[in-house]
């Protein structure tokens, strides 16, 4: 993939391949310096901690990580912790992390009502936050 591309939905669409089984299920896809991770449950107490050990592994200086939230059913303060600590490291590797959340979801809201839509990179679709010219949404 050239990196300086625009992705178009087509070439998305099938993105997602792996998986890491425990009570968290998540897909994985990478390519060149972007990783996308399908979360496909609710990122909670119960399952926030492999996610984040896991999460980690993922940190390198100058990549993109995209945590697609688009499944999961609801994040609680251990999620969210979570995904605060992974932002914080991917900033310190002069990485990206990108949260793609569905509109009006409780992820979203749950977000939202933190305030940290103004933290995160929150897009409404995998294109969106493969882009790599693109902002928040």
């Amino acid at each position: 993939m050239n990196t300086g591309a625009t992705v178009q939905p087509e070439a998305v669409r099938g993105c997602l391949a792996g998986r890491l089984t425990s009570p968290l299920q998540v897909r994985t896809r990478a390519e060149a310096d972007t990783v996308v991770v399908q979360v496909v449950r609710p990122l909670d107490v119960e399952t926030s901690t492999d996610f984040g050990q896991w999460a980690r592994s993922l940190v390198a200086a100058g990549r993109r990580l995209i945590v697609d939230l688009r499944r999961a059913e609801y994040i609680d303060s251990a999620g969210v912790r979570v995904l605060l600590a992974l932002h914080t490291e991917m900033h310190r590797a002069a990485g990206e992390l990108r949260l793609v959340v569905s509109p009006g979801s409780r992820v979203e809201r749950t977000l939202r009502i933190l305030r940290l839509h103004e933290h995160f990179h929150l897009y409404r679709n995998l294109c969106q936050a493969w882009d790599r010219r693109a902002h928040t949404a």
